[in-house]
Formats: C-alpha cells, sequence, structure tokens
C-alpha cells in the first residue's frame, strides 16, 4: 500500500512539474522549492499558488485514486463556479460601463485560474451605486480611475491607457492590459500591496516578459517615482529565476545553487519599506504593520518547520 502511496505522490508531483512548464517553457527544478512529496502537500501548494485548477482539470483522468479524484472534482466544480461569476460580473459592468471605458486587470493571464475578486479600471468613475455590483452571483468588483494601492500611484494614467488590447472570454469583449501594461502592474503589485508571489504569477511574469523591451518599463518607473524599487524587483525575478532553472533571467550566465525556496515567496521587508519611502507613501508605512507582522509570523513557522 504505501508503495501505491508513493507512487502515486510521484506522479501528482511531476504533473505539477507538466503544467509550471506549459506556462512557461522552461523546465523547473521543483527540487529547488519546499514541497513534500504528499497529496494534502501538492494540493496545498497548488491552491496557495493558483495553479489549482490547472493541475487537476488537465490530469483529472490520470488518477484512478478515490482521494485525488474527490479533491480533484471540487477543484473543477469551484472554478466552473467561479467561471459563472466571472461572466455575470462582466456582463454586469457592461451595462454600466462601454467597452472602451472599462479595463479589467490582474484577472486573466498565461493559465486558468480563479482569482479572489475583480479588479477594474474605468475612464470615469460613474455616479453608480456600488450595490449593484454586490451581487452573490457575482466576484467581488473592485472599480478606479487609475490604478492605486494605498495611496501609490506606480502608473501613469497615459500609458496605462494606451497600452491595452482586446479579450474575448466567453463570447464577451473588452479590454485587458497588453504585456508591458500587464508585466508593470503586477510587479509593481507586489512591493507595494501584495508583499509575496505566487508560484503561478511568477511564471506568468517570466513568461509576459520573454518578448518585451524591459527599458520602456523601466523609463515609466522613473517617471512614476519607483525606479529603485522597480530594480529591486528585477533583481528578485532574477535570482529566483536562477534559483528554479539554473539560469538568470535577464543574463546570459548560469548557477549551480543548493538554496530552495518557499512559496508563495515573500518579498524582503526591507524592500517594502524602502519601496515606499521612495514613493513617499507615508500612510502606506502604517498600513504596512500588517505585512510585517505576518512576514515575522512566517519566519518563525519556517524556522519550526
Amino acid at each position: 500500500m504505501e508503495n501505491i502511496d508513493n507512487e502515486i505522490n510521484n506522479i501528482l508531483f511531476d504533473k505539477l512539474e507538466s503544467i509550471c512548464k506549459d506556462i512557461y517553457s522552461r523546465r523547473i527544478d521543483m527540487n529547488k522549492i519546499y514541497l513534500k512529496k504528499s497529496v494534502d502537500s501538492i494540493v496545498d501548494f497548488s491552491i496557495k499558488n493558483r495553479l489549482d485548477f490547472y493541475l487537476f482539470s488537465k490530469y483529472a483522468k490520470t488518477f484512478d485514486n478515490s482521494k485525488i479524484k474527490v479533491i480533484s472534482n471540487t477543484i473543477i466544480n469551484e472554478y466552473e463556479n467561479y467561471k459563472n461569476k466571472l461572466k455575470n460580473s462582466i456582463n454586469i459592468i457592461k451595462k454600466y460601463y462601454k467597452t472602451e471605458d472599462f479595463v479589467i486587470v490582474k484577472t486573466f493571464s498565461s493559465f486558468p485560474h480563479k482569482t479572489t475578486d475583480l479588479d477594474v479600471v474605468v475612464k470615469k468613475m460613474e455616479n453608480v451605486s456600488e450595490n449593484v455590483f454586490k451581487r452573490e452571483d457575482c466576484l467581488s468588483i473592485d472599480i478606479s480611475d487609475k490604478i492605486e494601492w494605498g495611496g501609490i500611484i506606480p502608473i501613469d494614467n497615459n500609458y496605462f491607457w494606451k497600452n491595452l488590447e482586446v479579450y474575448l472570454y466567453d463570447e464577451i469583449e473588452f479590454f485587458i492590459p497588453n504585456k508591458y501594461l500587464d508585466t508593470l502592474i503586477r510587479i509593481g503589485h507586489i512591493p507595494f500591496e501584495l508583499a509575496h508571489i505566487k508560484l503561478g504569477e511568477l511564471l506568468h511574469i517570466f513568461k509576459q516578459g520573454l518578448d518585451i523591451n524591459w527599458e520602456i518599463l523601466k523609463e515609466q518607473a522613473k517617471l512614476m517615482g519607483w525606479y529603485k524599487t522597480f530594480n529591486n524587483m528585477l533583481k528578485i525575478l532574477d535570482e529566483l529565476h536562477a534559483c528554479l532553472f539554473g539560469k538568470y533571467y535577464f543574463y546570459n550566465e548560469y548557477l549551480t545553487s543548493n538554496k530552495k525556496l518557499h512559496f508563495p515567496y515573500k518579498i524582503p521587508v526591507s524592500l517594502i519599506v524602502n519601496g515606499v519611502i521612495e514613493k513617499r507613501a507615508w500612510k502606506k508605512i502604517w498600513g504596512a504593520r500588517y505585512l510585517i507582522k505576518d512576514w515575522i509570523i512566517e519566519c518563525i513557522r519556517r524556522k519550526t518547520y
């Protein structure tokens, strides 16, 4: 029985590695990630890193194991419910805003996954009651007329509206950020709001960034006053890529490392604090106390792991 369990765990582990390669073309070294080869650990890891639906929908028929079938069916059903809510949410937004007047950000990426809410940027805030967007058959909808996190505005509004592309979801047409804007938003979202990087998000950023000119993004970061933070984020991306793939992302150099990573990957507190100082977002420092508290608790947990 133990041999059967080990075989199932190994197969599930290999399938997780396989979907990572589907998202970003290089083969990831899963041994560089803290992850036990057990069903519970892999399921928990995939959920926390937004890889759960992609993993279990693609390989739902691979396993005869009853436990995995139950897990797979639950995750797939949750995603179907999410898709229905997402569609309803977009349709409601389109009732109040013309297609060219709103953009959905951070929801659609290189692989299918769920999000906790729907972030929408509009050209002009209409006099619409928030209650019309609060329905049980919809996602939580956050509408703003700019990209902003706690008083921090990392992207120029003119740049934002000039870097869009049409997206079609379930026969509904609307705008999303193009690769340049999408990458810039996601990189800015990490130090100024999230303070961590999910593995799925990281792989998506790596894929998006393969055919963009990063100097253009650097110029936008410089214009908006977070050039140092942006460059520090690129250093982190480079180091993570070198550890997971054995080669740096921005430089043609290889690296052999025994370092192992926890995902979601916690951003250093110093980077967060320095980013807030660079943007002179003094109100954000008080808000960041929760991030620092969570970071300390996580460090303690890992030492006792």
